[in-house]
């Protein structure tokens, strides 16, 4: 919409003749090809256009007559410029859900596609301003609409969680976590390797729950007691809770160097038939002798895999493990002491 505001206040206004150049000025007036001049009577001061498809665009001016004189505007530079165009649709889709172009260039062509291509959705149809996203799975993708204009070639994308993804924790000190009981009062970070937009999380500890609606989880060392405690999230969309794998960390005191429980030496790690755990002494900084008095495997449910106690005096021990299926695992060492706890891989 152009306007000529009248400045001066000059009277005696008749009538306004708005120019476009020519009879090829690529705008649309009233739905139809505009004249190169139009004229709107002496109380119309305003006038619509509208751009045709993929035309360059004349500048446009008007002619005003006041008193039987006439009096030139000055011109509205006019320029073509790329749509502001978004994918329209919800972060979430938990069946099937409808996604569209808002903004869309006219005479667009919009191919759409999504990563992972396979596994956790598929679309229709694949051209078109609009595409359906139906679930197959639960997990993260990306949804692509590639557009093609008179404005050129470019591409949207959408981040998607469909159903309701099982997400993964890690601690941001590492593996495996010690909280010294009797040291003075800290945290320790718990993090979830990738949160969804728009999921709700709630974590436990020990089965209770400490915080809800967040990414990081500060275990606090007043709720640790001894022995092995347990850590997890919980992911709610689409109407369900999904349980990430439990972590395992020791709520007693327990030898560290630099954060890093260093008592015993595993090999090989990872490991397809059996694990040797024998103590290191030059890495210990304990003055004491340690031992190998009882070992267990545990595995991503909290499920005791492996379990042997051992005789005093013994600083070795082998764990067979080609019965167990390939995955990571929580080895626990009991020194007559402290239990420690490390990470231990098992391919097959």
């Amino acid at each position: 919409t152009f306007t000529v505001t009248n400045g001066g206040n000059t009277p005696g206004i008749t009538g306004y003749t708005w120019n476009l150049g020519s009879a090829s000025n690529g705008w649309l007036y009233n739905g139809s090809a505009a004249p190169a001049t139009i004229t709107t009577g002496a109380t119309i001061n305003t006038i619509t256009l509208t751009p045709a498809c993929g035309s360059a665009l004349s500048n446009v001016s008007a002619t005003v007559t006041a008193n039987a004189v006439n009096y030139t505007t000055n011109a509205a530079s006019v320029a073509v410029t790329q749509t502001n165009a978004t994918i329209e649709g919800s972060p979430n889709a938990c069946n099937a859900e409808n996604y569209f172009i808002s903004g869309l260039p006219c005479n667009a062509t919009v191919s759409w596609g999504i990563t992972p291509a396979t596994g956790i959705a598929s679309i229709f149809p694949l051209t078109g301003p609009n595409t359906t996203v139906t679930k197959v799975g639960n997990g993260n993708i990306s949804l692509t609409a590639t557009i093609q204009s008179s404005c050129g070639v470019f591409s949207l994308i959408k981040q998607i969680v469909v159903g309701t993804p099982q997400p993964s924790i890690y601690f941001e000190n590492g593996d495996p976590l010690c909280i010294n009981m009797r040291g003075p009062t800290g945290v320790k970070k718990v993090t979830i390797s990738n949160p969804s937009p728009g999921v709700i999380y709630r974590w436990r500890v020990n089965g209770t729950i400490r915080g809800t609606n967040t990414w990081v989880l500060n275990i606090i060392h007043t709720w640790t007691f001894s022995g092995t405690n347990s850590v997890s999230v919980e992911a709610f969309s689409c109407g369900n809770w999904v349980s990430s794998d439990v972590l395992f960390y020791e709520g007693e005191y327990c030898q560290t160097d630099n954060g890093k429980i260093s008592n015993f030496v595993l090999s090989p790690n990872p490991s397809n038939e059996n694990i040797s755990v024998s103590v290191n002494n030059s890495g210990s900084n304990i003055s004491k002798e340690i031992e190998v008095r009882e070992v267990e495997l545990i595995d991503k449910m909290g499920s005791t895999r492996y379990k042997r106690k051992l005789g005093k005096g013994l600083t070795s021990a082998n764990i067979s493990v080609g019965n167990l299926p390939s995955d990571i695992y929580t080895l626990r060492i009991f020194d007559g002491e402290v239990w420690h706890s490390y990470k231990v891989s098992i391919q097959h």
